[in-house]
């Protein structure tokens, strides 16, 4: 029963500790009111000279043609014959490559950012600034660090070191070849003395360095796993830099889209030009033999027994050249395995390459070919190549990303020329047994007078020149109508937008984090200046140990 009292009695004077315990922290209040004025001001200063950050976002669909009604996706196929089905993760890679960011990075001129000298802080002089650089050759431009400068407004010229340079003008300058052109962002303030205070300088940065600064940066991710929606995002200190640059990023995105449909067509176009040409010739040297005849034998007609062997024959014949061509074509297809389909032969599409070097990184069409395995197996080397050309820009040879891509390339050209072998055998033995029919039709032909028998022959070779030349009429005014109409297999559901609040610094949370901060401070100041203390300090601590000092000796007991 004793231990239980003396029990409670501990437990009565620690409640009694934290009811002092606060009336104490109440004691200090003027040090809590000036701990929390000094963390308020240090709060507003942190707000005060930190630049807030704003984040800009952009949405980007990718056609999906499962999704589409079947009379819109047939329709559309019509128009676009070299359109590809899209993949939102391979897209994402295509959209965070270096080669587009690049092409932003030299679009919006971010290889001379301008800046402007703070009394704190620089910052950004992206929108008031009063001039953009413009570098003629920006991939050959050296590292420059913080070149001062003054604009003029009133004989707009830019002073560099004492020397004055017009705008609009490629100048020979100690940094490269430039131009200075008008910001259109930029509006002249009406406090002209607050103006000429600005101390804007410049910097040069390689296109390269440039564009990895603005990839960490930007953000861009699928938007869910059901979707092809991708979320393209960025935050910085200035909001329509970050608009300019995901706009940009989207128009270039889209315009290489467009770029790899139109070489294809442009290819095919030209295959089909010359094929063209040999079958129009041919077909005016048969229509000349066919007259040359007729006039001499004044024939007009043949018999019925004519008749049905020149519709018989000629279907047959019309086979035979389909499957001509589809042999020409699969000698296209081997020819191009052979010559560049290995790594050596891989062409990279890069901005401002010549033509040739594109077309020769264009697959074959295989638009006239019946077995859609080839040319399933023909996009997979193409993706292949195309992205073992886009990772060895960024990686060096014997990476192992680079060493996987080369073998996925290596196993699969084997298994193309396979199919193309197997493919040509069956057309060979389909021809085979086409000619072997048309030769017993010849046989038939022997009881057909001589004269006759000879013009059916003139005639039968104008109907297959005629249905060759007619069926690469069609194919050509196909692709010229999809090279006309070539359309992005994405789009933009919402253009860049900034939002109007800040990311960054939270103002309420920084506020509130000095509040916390000065009540935490106070009470450790409080509770350490107690610890040091060895005197008593008021009566709730006489009357605390006044009630247990006929116990063991606890803390401070040895005072009374």
């Amino acid at each position: 029963m004793q231990k239980a009292t003396n029990t409670n009695e501990i437990e009565e004077t620690e409640e009694v500790s934290i009811g002092d315990l606060l009336y104490k922290f109440l004691a200090y209040w003027p040090i809590f009111l000036l701990l929390l004025i000094m963390t308020i001001i240090g709060a507003w200063i942190y707000l005060r000279y930190n630049m807030p950050v704003y984040q800009t976002s952009a949405t980007l669909l990718i056609k999906d043609d499962k999704n589409s009604p079947a009379n819109a996706n047939d329709m559309m196929q019509a128009f676009d014959m070299f359109g590809s089905k899209k993949n939102v993760e391979n897209e994402v890679e295509v959209l965070q490559s270096k080669t587009l960011m690049q092409q932003v990075v030299k679009d919006l001129h971010l290889y001379a950012p301008i800046y402007v000298q703070g009394r704190v802080l620089n910052q950004s002089a992206y929108i008031f600034s009063p001039i953009v650089i413009e570098a003629r050759d920006p991939d050959s431009i050296h590292i420059v660090k913080k070149v001062p400068f003054i604009y003029n407004n009133a004989s707009s010229t830019v002073t560099i070191d004492h020397v004055n340079y017009p705008l609009n003008q490629w100048l020979n300058t100690r940094f490269g070849i430039l131009k200075f052109l008008d910001n259109k962002y930029y509006k002249p303030s009406n406090d002209l003395e607050r103006e000429k205070d600005n101390d804007f300088y410049f910097e040069l940065n390689t296109v390269k360095n440039a564009a990895n600064l603005v990839l960490n940066e930007i953000k861009i991710v699928p938007s869910s796993k059901q979707s092809t929606v991708i979320d393209l995002s960025i935050e910085g200190q200035v909001p329509r830099r970050g608009e300019d640059i995901l706009n940009d990023l989207l128009k270039v995105y889209t315009q290489a889209a467009i770029l790899d449909k139109n070489v294809l067509a442009a290819n095919t176009l030209k295959f089909v030009n010359e094929r063209l040409r040999y079958v129009e010739s041919d077909l005016d040297s048969v229509e000349e033999s066919l007259q040359r005849f007729k006039a001499k034998n004044k024939i007009t007609d043949i018999s019925a027994q004519g008749q049905i062997y020149l519709q018989t024959v000629a279907a047959n014949d019309q086979r035979v050249s389909d499957i001509n061509v589809q042999l020409a074509m699969l000698d296209q297809v081997e020819k191009y395995i052979n010559t560049r389909g290995e790594i050596g032969g891989i062409v990279p599409p890069t901005f401002g390459a010549s033509s040739k070097a594109e077309n020769s990184a264009i697959v074959p069409s295989t638009s006239g070919l019946a077995d859609p395995v080839l040319a399933d197996l023909l996009q997979k080397l193409s993706d292949l190549q195309l992205k073992y050309t886009q990772t060895k820009k960024i990686v060096p040879e014997n990476n192992p990303a680079v060493v996987s891509l080369q073998d996925g390339i290596n196993k699969l050209r084997p298994q193309i020329l396979e199919n193309i072998n197997s493919q040509r055998k069956n057309l060979v033995a389909a021809s085979d047994n086409i000619t072997t029919t048309n030769n017993q039709y010849n046989a038939i032909l022997k009881t057909v007078p001589e004269k006759e028998r000879e013009l059916l022959g003139i005639s039968r070779q104008q109907a297959i020149k005629n249905n060759i030349y007619t069926f690469l009429l069609q194919k050509r005014e196909e692709t010229a109508l999809s090279f006309a109409s070539a359309v992005a297999d994405s789009r933009i559901i919402d253009p860049a937008e900034s939002g109007d609040i800040p990311v960054s610094p939270k103002r309420k949370l920084i506020y509130l984090g000095a509040i916390l901060a000065a009540l935490i401070l106070g009470a450790m100041m409080i509770y350490i200046k107690d610890i040091f203390t060895q005197t008593i300090q008021d009566k709730s601590e006489i009357e605390k140990f006044n009630k247990i000092n006929r116990k063991p000796c606890l803390r401070k007991c040895w005072i009374l």
